[in-house]
């Protein structure tokens, strides 16, 4: 029986794995190309993989951290270098971010799961899993989200792994600390710098959480113990990663940080991430966290009000990737502050297990708690019709679409072997020609 327990929660993961990444590969196909997406596989299909490893990504891209690169060219080498013979390439460049954006929000049903199971113990298991499941695609329906984590660039990946170390914090944090969720915790953080250097803020944030939380449970900072230890090894490993891909930066113009534009900065990353999901849900998950923090300290449950300023700093954390930005490229928007820090994502789903966690602390009445649960449900559900109204409207379009663009034999034209271009309109009519579409 227990077995069968598994393969079914199994099937289920893999069921619902597959319908984000189709939704999304779907919804790549009808995006054309950008800048930076096109010169980034250029670039890349230039490289050969060691040298990513060993010199970083492509010069002119935000970091030189690789990660996100090197999926980009081992995708390219399973397809020998000539995607654009066998593939749309829209669909074929999409392939890494959406995978990750797909994953992120699998796990993330998952851990919900989990711990919501935990605060409504004895409850009924559908409610449990209606609550996991609408809280889920609450998050993954955030159309500002899925605007950008179908592009060719490492905005999803950073997501995902941001996505693994919350969680393993919020464990470690919440329960008894075991070597395993101290190890995954320390890979999750060398993956982000891996990924990007401007992840090192949510690195050291995460620890700074780790090790205040473990001082507070200990009530002293010697000896050293095994939170000590883990902490060190994450920074250290943290730091050397960092270290070594951005000293592979040929001139870096350090541009100061733009104090006079912060308010406006803030107003504009805030209201433009906020408003594409439409009745605006973070306005209720954005301040929950807020009050969280003292509501937690007052209840004598530091842990949980850690937790929920990790969630808040990590937001404020977006305006200091502004001075990243500049440095890298003289670019900053919205968009980069608004998606490139991943906790505006996370927002929606630590929100709605915040506010449960609030009720359960608050209340011992298990009824109480269910009706709690079940508002919850039907707020997610409620913020989930205007979208699939849009997706109902828009599926046969996105089916015809993939129909078209892939149902058409390879071409073997010379002119379809070439490496890709960079520049995105020269890209698309590349690839439209050899799809013959």
């Amino acid at each position: 029986m227990k077995y069968l327990v598994r393969a079914s929660w199994a099937s289920f993961a893999i069921f619902l794995f597959a319908y984000f990444w189709v939704h999304l590969l779907l919804a790549a196909q009808g995006k054309p190309f950008w800048t930076d997406e096109a010169d980034g596989w250029a670039a890349v299909q230039r490289m050969a993989l060691v040298d990513l490893f060993v010199s970083g990504a492509p010069q002119g891209q935000a970091s030189r951290s690789p990660l996100a690169y090197i999926m980009d060219r081992a995708i390219l080498i399973l397809s020998n270098d000539v995607p654009l013979s066998s593939w749309d390439l829209r669909l074929f460049a999409r392939i890494p971010p959406s995978f990750c954006w797909a994953f992120a929000n699998t796990f993330l049903f998952f851990f919900l799961l989990r711990k919501i199971s935990l605060l409504l113990k004895g409850s009924n298991a559908a409610l449990i899993f209606l609550v996991a499941l609408t809280g889920t695609f609450f998050v993954f329906t955030n159309s500002f989200s899925i605007i950008y984590a179908i592009e060719a660039r490492s905005y999803s990946l950073w997501t995902a792994i941001t996505l693994l170390q919350t969680c393993f914090l919020w464990n470690l944090v919440t329960e008894k600390p075991s070597k395993l969720n101290y190890f995954a915790f320390a890979v999750s953080n060398y993956l982000l710098v891996f990924a990007t250097y401007a992840s090192s803020l949510q690195v050291g944030l995460a620890c700074g959480i780790l090790l205040l939380n473990d001082y507070w449970k200990r009530n002293r900072l010697l000896p050293l113990g095994e939170t000590q230890v883990w902490v060190s090894i994450t920074l250290i490993g943290s730091a050397c990663i960092t270290f070594y891909y951005y000293t592979k930066i040929a001139q870096m113009n350090f541009a100061p940080f733009p104090f006079p534009d912060y308010l406006m900065s803030i107003n504009e990353v805030i209201l433009k991430s906020f408003r594409h999901h439409g009745s605006q849900p973070a306005w209720l998950s954005y301040p929950l966290l807020f009050f969280a923090i003292p509501y937690f300290w007052w209840k004598k449950n530091k842990s949980i009000a850690l937790l929920c300023l990790n969630a808040h700093a990590s937001i404020l954390l977006t305006y200091l990737h502004y001075r990243a930005s500049l440095a890298a490229g003289g670019i900053y928007a919205s968009r980069y502050a608004a998606f490139l820090t991943p906790s505006l994502s996370l927002l929606y789903g630590i929100g709605i297990f915040t506010l449960l966690l609030i009720f359960s602390n608050y209340v011992k009445n298990k009824w109480n708690k269910e009706v709690m649960a079940y508002l919850i449900a039907a707020y997610c559900i409620f913020n989930l019709v205007p979208w699939i109204q849009k997706q109902s409207r828009g599926l046969p379009a996105d089916i015809e679409r993939f129909q078209k663009r892939n149902s058409v034999m390879e071409n073997k034209d010379p002119k379809c072997l070439e490496l890709l271009n960079p520049d995105p309109l020269l890209l698309e009519k590349q690839n439209d020609y050899c799809r013959k579409i």
